[in-house]
């Protein structure tokens, strides 16, 4: 998003996140590479609980839902929610995830309300539920754990964690498929 010059608006339903959030914008080089601004570029409005309530509450005012950002600057003070007020305002929603609410949420919630268009990474173990919204239109993308993630990295040309680490996870795969062909023993199932 920040080699595209894409401007962000960024949100978490889950308490745990906004740290993370940071974390990567900091690993990223959000600000220092590629020289992104806090409030013109890109807002962090934080965590807000109450999950799909919180949801639709974007659908009608981004402003009323989280009307200060993640460092309590009033939304109104903020240049780039000038131009926000609610889903309509956004080309794409990008749902990263490992839970609940997750893709599965923003689907039923948010894109089949608003339209959306709409993107998804998550879990490896969540990926094979949301393969039916990808196929149905209502995703136009899902990545799904290690090997989504490894993809991407490959389709954007930026080999890095994730494509490292699908060696490991391929050879622990192979070694596991050996074990159990390995142990093959006679099992006996009495019916009572």
């Amino acid at each position: 998003l920040a080699r595209k010059k894409v401007r962000v608006v960024m949100m978490t339903l889950w308490a745990a996140a906004p740290p993370l959030t940071e974390h990567v914008l900091e690993a990223v080089g959000w600000t220092t590479t590629y020289g992104k601004v806090n409030g013109v570029d890109f807002v962090n409005l934080g965590f807000k609980e109450g999950r799909q309530i919180v949801m639709k509450s974007m659908g009608q005012s981004l402003k009323q839902t989280f009307p200060v950002d993640r460092s309590g600057t009033p939304v109104g003070e903020i240049p780039l929610m000038q131009e926000v007020e609610s889903y309509k305002d956004f080309a794409l929603l990008v749902d990263i995830s490992a839970g609940n609410p997750g893709v599965k949420e923003y689907v039923q919630v948010v894109q089949s309300r608003w339209q959306v268009p709409m993107v998804g990474a998550c879990t490896a173990v969540s990926g094979p539920d949301y393969v039916p919204y990808y196929s149905a239109g209502q995703l136009r993308g899902l990545a799904a754990g290690m090997k989504g993630a490894a993809e991407y990295e490959t389709l954007v040309g930026r080999p890095g964690a994730a494509t490292a680490g699908m060696a490991a996870q391929s050879a622990s795969h192979v070694l596991l498929i050996a074990f159990i062909l390995s142990n093959r023993q006679k099992v006996t199932v009495n019916f009572l």
